[in-house]
């Protein structure tokens, strides 16, 4: 039997092409997200960039086209948001005003006071900046807004004023935890889609939306969320890869003449190729521990058919097997070889092989 083991690399461009095609797919669902938030307040949606993109370059200035335009659109996004607030809350601080205005005790007019109206303007006025800070305007901040007009001691409104502040900025403080996980998990979703198996992770992502939903910490599950998608990521990829090196070693294989071959025992990591002029021998290729390892292999019915010189030409053809893997995009590092008959030729049981004419390596030059 004679064999091979090539240490490889695969081209870095094909390796950085599929990251960036995954960045492009992961912009384009949060760009869905944004233009959902621009809608809401009446805003066009960022255009997304144009064109056919090939390489890994073209694909990355897509990205970051789109990402700008995507940035760009938060500060107006934001101040639109600002600006439906601050309608909304003079509004509210007006009714409340109004109410305060018609629920005033009438008392007789020696002992009725004049109002202090600058002070009232000034705290409607602190109250309106207060409530348009809001991040998620919710009743019981207009009714404390409304509360702090309602007191009658200035003290006392400079303490609930206060206290407005800070629970308007713990709120917010909240809201933002709220609405970082909440893209955290629109993203880990969008890269689980991505997966063979969406359901691995399915459940945990679940899992933190119900707690989002119910006002609670979802840290855990979009923790647990994110290191199983980035292993999972990380063994497709690596799948994806040895399929690569495989369907190379298999076209560049076919370059020298040979031509794969169904076999009884076929695996998903593994391809049989038939010799060139050979319906009894071929070569077995898989991936072993970074390796592509290749060996004889016979494929007919009768062992005694396979010769030495026979396993010799197949040895001069993968001697000539590393200059073919770089044209197809794997780029050898270390190559071993062992010689012809100095092991028993495994057996693999063929469906079907059909010889073809072996040329010599000075024809197959020739031609190409």
């Amino acid at each position: 039997m004679s064999s091979a083991a090539i240490r490889y690399q695969v081209v870095p461009e094909h390796t950085v092409r599929e990251q960036a095609q995954r960045r492009l797919r992961a912009l384009g669902a949060r760009a869905a997200r944004v233009s959902a938030r621009c809608t809401a307040v009446g805003l066009p949606a960022p255009q997304a960039p144009t064109g056919r993109y090939t390489t890994s370059a073209e694909i990355n200035a897509a990205c970051e086209q789109w990402e700008t335009a995507l940035a760009a659109a938060e500060p107006a996004i934001q101040q639109a948001q600002t600006r439906q607030r601050a309608d909304q809350i003079g509004r509210d601080v007006a009714a409340a005003l109004a109410d305060l205005a018609r629920t005033q005790p009438v008392v007789p007019e020696i002992e009725r006071a004049e109002p202090d109206t600058p002070t009232l303007r000034r705290l409607s006025a602190r109250v309106e900046r207060l409530l348009t800070t809001l991040l998620a305007p919710a009743p019981e901040f207009a009714q404390a807004g409304a509360a702090v007009l309602r007191c009658a001691d200035p003290a006392r409104a400079e303490m609930l004023l206060s206290d407005l502040d800070s629970r308007i900025a713990a709120a917010n403080a909240a809201t933002r935890r709220t609405m970082a996980d909440r893209e955290q998990l629109a993203e880990l979703r969008t890269a689980a889609a991505e997966l063979a198996d969406p359901s691995i992770v399915s459940g945990l992502l679940d899992s933190a939306e119900r707690h989002l939903d119910r006002g609670l910490d979802p840290t855990a599950e979009l923790a647990q969320a994110r290191t199983l998608v980035a292993a999972r990521i990380a063994h497709e990829d690596a799948t994806r890869e040895r399929r690569f090196v495989l369907d190379a070693v298999q076209q560049a294989l076919t370059d020298l003449g040979y031509a794969v071959t169904p076999v009884a025992m076929d695996t998903a990591g593994s391809i049989v190729l038939a010799a060139p002029g050979s319906a009894a021998l071929g070569v077995r290729a898989r991936i072993v521990d970074g390796e592509i390892d290749i060996r004889t292999v016979h494929t007919g019915a009768e062992p005694e058919q396979v010769t030495l010189p026979a396993q010799a030409e197949i040895c001069a053809d993968l001697r000539a097997l590393p200059d073919r893997l770089r044209a197809h995009g794997v780029v050898p590092d270390r190559f071993r070889q062992s010689g012809a008959g100095l092991a028993a030729v495994e057996v693999v049981p063929a469906a079907a092989v059909t010889a073809t004419v072996r040329r010599s390596a000075v024809e197959r030059s020739a031609e190409q």
